[in-house]
């Protein structure tokens, strides 16, 4: 049983910084093919530090529409969304297998 909350977990992890990796991507290639809409819509978007608008934005329904038009970040959104479900899913299982088992 452990093996299987070990795999789960790292299914977690690896789905994790896969998250990181494509939001950092899909945020660098909106910025540098819309620097307009980067300036007004995303807060510091020019500067270094992290800051949870940067990824906020991509999933606000008012943007939809815009990143719809691009097929390269509409695919990277979409690759995220399923990761963070796949994710999520991952630690629902490790719940339940946890309160069954353990409990």
């Amino acid at each position: 049983m452990e093996n299987i909350l070990n795999i789960i977990f790292t299914i977690i992890i690896v789905c994790w910084i896969l998250i990181l990796i494509q939001s950092h991507r899909m945020f660098y290639i909106f910025r540098t093919k819309y620097p307009e809409i980067a300036r007004k819509e995303i807060p510091d978007a020019f500067k270094i530090y992290a800051n949870p608008g940067k990824f906020i934005f991509f999933f606000r329904k008012k943007n939809i529409t815009l990143l719809r038009n691009d097929h390269t970040i509409w695919q990277i959104r979409k690759q995220i969304l399923l990761l963070f479900f796949l994710s999520f899913g991952g630690l629902a299982v490790i719940v339940c297998i946890s309160i069954f088992f353990f409990f």
